[in-house]
């Protein structure tokens, strides 16, 4: 049988062990929910930036121009990339090559569409790449043709810092909790095995006594029984004598 000290330790080993998973667990579900919510907020702020470039150049596309027919496109999209976080907004045209930016060393080059896929929304296409976050949106004409895309490039530096801050501060925080955690519950299951110890303890005495009184009357009755054999075997042997003593007469 294992003893009542063996027993706390292993049974509070597992049950802290069980305590202090969880907590990690859920620990961890708040800073990838954190970490999903700072990347949709950047997501919001360059699609507003996305959205006001597309406005702007689909107006020119209404006219029945093409695409690299535009001009002015080029102060539109310096000013949109002064938006927090932004490197650069470029315009594609259908097969990818940069039509207009903000950076003007990159006209005329051919963008890597590689790993853009589909958000929620189906309105836009992101990839994240490093530290660096791509937005596209569909250029259309006045035909409801699609004849290139908006892309907004941003840095993800920033939110990286916020995460590592954030990612500090639980440690930091997280650590006195579940020391906290398994000292109450080291606590709660010592308690619990020495209560029970106590109670077997105390049934095991109560058994006993009833046994030792169950044993002292079954004597108590073997020792009358006894005595009534021998008061009995008396009582014949003097009523045989007597009977005799009046044969006799």
């Amino acid at each position: 049988m294992i003893g009542g000290g063996a027993l706390t330790v292993r049974a509070g080993s597992v049950i802290a062990t069980m305590v202090a998973a969880s907590i990690a667990l859920a620990l961890l579900l708040a800073f990838l929910k954190f970490d999903r919510k700072l990347q949709d907020v950047t997501v919001v702020r360059l699609a507003m930036a996305a959205e006001e470039v597309r406005r702007q150049t689909e107006t020119g596309l209404a006219l029945g121009l093409d695409l690299a027919e535009l001009e002015d496109l080029t102060d539109v999209l310096q000013r949109a990339a002064q938006t927090r976080d932004v490197l650069r907004i470029d315009l594609w045209d259908e097969g990818g090559r940069v039509l207009f930016s903000s950076d003007p060393a990159l006209l005329g080059t051919v963008a890597d569409k590689t790993g853009l896929e589909n958000d929620s929304s189906g309105h836009y296409r992101r990839r994240v790449h490093n530290e660096e976050l791509t937005l596209t949106s569909r250029l259309n004409n006045s035909f409801g043709l699609t004849v290139g895309d908006v892309a907004v490039h941003a840095t993800l530096a920033a939110q990286r810092r916020e995460l590592k801050d954030v990612r500090r501060e639980l440690l930091r925080s997280s650590v006195p909790l579940i020391a906290l955690a398994l000292a109450v519950t080291l606590l709660a299951v010592g308690l619990t095995v020495r209560l029970s110890s106590a109670s077997a303890a105390r049934k095991e005495d109560e058994n006993s006594h009833e046994n030792n009184a169950k044993e002292c009357d079954k004597e108590s009755a073997s020792e009358l029984h006894l005595t009534l054999e021998k008061r009995l075997a008396a009582a014949i042997a003097r009523a045989e004598h007597a009977r005799r003593e009046d044969a006799t007469r």
